[in-house]
C-alpha cells in the first residue's frame, strides 16, 4: 500500500523547477542599492510619479472649459523674463475668471503651480537660487507671494 501523500504528490501537475544562480565570486554579484544611491533613485521615481500626475493634470484642465484662456496664460508665461513682473500682474488682473466663485480651488493651484514653475525656470536660468522667500516684516513681497495674492478665491 503506497502512503496517500505521496500519492497526493504524484497526482499534482509537475511544475518546473527554476534553478537558482550560485554567485561564484563577488564579481558576479548582482548590484544591491544602498544608503545615499538607494535614497537617489527613490527620489527619482517619486520625482517621474509627480511629472506624470502633474502633466496629466495639466491635460485634463487644458482639455475643460478653461483650456482656451488657460492657452492664453500659457503664452504670456513664455514670453517672461527677470524684468518682465509687471507683465505677468497685469496678465493675472486681466483674468478674471480665475477670481470668480465657480473656479475650483484645484483650478486655482494648477494655474499658480504653472506660474511657479515659470519664475523657478528664469530664476535659475539667471544663476539665481530657484526659489526666494522673503522674511515677513522685513522684505516686501516676491513675484510669487504677489501672484499667489492674486490668485486667492473671492469670498464666497
Amino acid at each position: 500500500m503506497s502512503d496517500p501523500f505521496e500519492q497526493f504528490g504524484d497526482d499534482l501537475p509537475k511544475r518546473r523547477v527554476r534553478r537558482r544562480y550560485v554567485v561564484s565570486s563577488e564579481k558576479e554579484a548582482p548590484m544591491v542599492k544602498r544608503g545615499a544611491e538607494r535614497a537617489m533613485e527613490e527620489d527619482a521615481q517619486q520625482l517621474a510619479r509627480y511629472r506624470r500626475f502633474w502633466k496629466q493634470e495639466m491635460k485634463a484642465l487644458m482639455e475643460g472649459a478653461n483650456g482656451p484662456r488657460l492657452q492664453d496664460l500659457m503664452r504670456v508665461l513664455k514670453t517672461l523674463d527677470m524684468m518682465s513682473a509687471e507683465k505677468l500682474f497685469l496678465a493675472l488682473e486681466s483674468i478674471d475668471w480665475l477670481q470668480g466663485p465657480h473656479i475650483d480651488d484645484k483650478t486655482r493651484f494648477l494655474v499658480l503651480g504653472m506660474i511657479d514653475e515659470t519664475i523657478i525656470r528664469m530664476r535659475i536660468r539667471a544663476g539665481l537660487a530657484p526659489i526666494e522667500d522673503s522674511l515677513p516684516g522685513i522684505d516686501g513681497p516676491t513675484v510669487f507671494e504677489i501672484c499667489r495674492e492674486k490668485l486667492k478665491p473671492l469670498e464666497r
